[in-house]
């Protein structure tokens, strides 16, 4: 089990960036409500000399993070919890109190927490707590959601577990770490259908990491998700409903008829007929009739990258 959440592990160090955006997407776009859970009666109250504040709040990120950052949290701090014999000391509590839903910080103390004793901790609150506070802060915070959930994965509560995770990616469908965790999840549970479909949402949104995909070969589940169905080419049609280069009955224009009456003697022999082109008209009169190119056939389909705000 500690192996296969070790990816988790790695998959947050090195796509930190990835993980703020596809976080912050959502909630940046649209304001958050307050909270809307109960907390556990031991974990306290949203109060604070200097805050709370919501991680997922543009003006928020902009002016009051780095102030708590500065002495509460800072790189060291933050990268002593990726080493399991180090002294540093991370002040999780005041960052916490004053940015609940701080995704690093949670992160962070989730990594802290596999990697140290339980009486290594030295907080009044149990540290569970936060994770708690995260979601009641801000329910709809898709990536407090998911670092809840692996919190809760890395401790076997998987019902739990499953449930965070589900929030998450319900929140926010587009979300690939969320789809990817819950995949692993459902397969050390053996749901391999569930854990496949999962996967093939993740690698369709681009999830790097391959740790899912082998494990549902190495389970001998894995199969190719189906091929999108492609579009039909358009076909431009004239505006009386005929197809270019076909020959509609209003095109053809019969022979005129004599005005006297016809007496054998009278038939004079015709002109060999002209063979026409594959398209029903004579060579001349196809040239004169070709359709004009029709404009803006082609279509692009354009995807946006924006750059993180949050700096290692």
């Amino acid at each position: 089990m500690h192996t296969r959440l070790r990816g988790l592990d790695w998959a947050f160090g090195r796509r930190l960036a990835t993980l703020m955006l596809t976080g912050l997407a959502l909630t940046l776009a649209t304001p958050t409500p307050g909270h809307a859970e109960e907390l556990p009666p031991d974990c306290g109250e949203f109060t604070n000399s200097y805050g709370p504040f919501d991680y997922t709040n543009p003006d928020h990120f902009a002016h009051k993070l780095s102030i708590v950052e500065k002495f509460h949290f800072r790189p060291e701090q933050e990268l002593s919890t990726y080493k399991p014999n180090s002294k540093v000391k991370v002040d999780f509590g005041y960052t916490l109190r004053a940015f609940p839903n701080h995704h690093r910080a949670l992160m962070a103390l989730a990594r802290w927490l596999k990697l140290h004793k339980p009486e290594d901790w030295t907080s009044e609150m149990r540290p569970e707590c936060y994770f708690y506070r995260a979601v009641a802060w801000r329910p709809r915070d898709a990536v407090s959601r998911m670092i809840f959930g692996y919190y809760l994965h890395q401790n076997q509560r998987l019902n739990e577990a499953e449930a965070q995770y589900r929030m998450a990616v319900q929140i926010q469908p587009d979300y690939a770490e969320g789809h990817y965790n819950l995949g692993l999840l459902l397969a050390d549970q053996k749901r391999w259908p569930e854990s496949l479909a999962e996967a093939h949402r993740a690698y369709e949104l681009k999830y790097p990491l391959p740790g899912l995909k082998n494990r549902l070969i190495a389970a001998k589940v894995w199969t190719e998700p189906a091929p999108i169905a492609k579009t039909p080419a358009f076909e431009p049609v004239s505006p009386d409903g005929v197809l270019p280069g076909a020959v509609s009955p209003e095109t053809v224009v019969p022979e005129a008829a004599s005005p006297q009456a016809v007496t054998p003697e009278s038939v004079v022999p015709k002109p060999a007929v002209t063979e026409l082109a594959p398209t029903g008209l004579a060579p001349t009169e196809r040239a004169a009739t070709k359709p004009a190119p029709t404009e803006g056939s082609a279509s692009t389909n354009a995807t946006t990258d924006t750059p993180t705000p949050t700096p290692l």
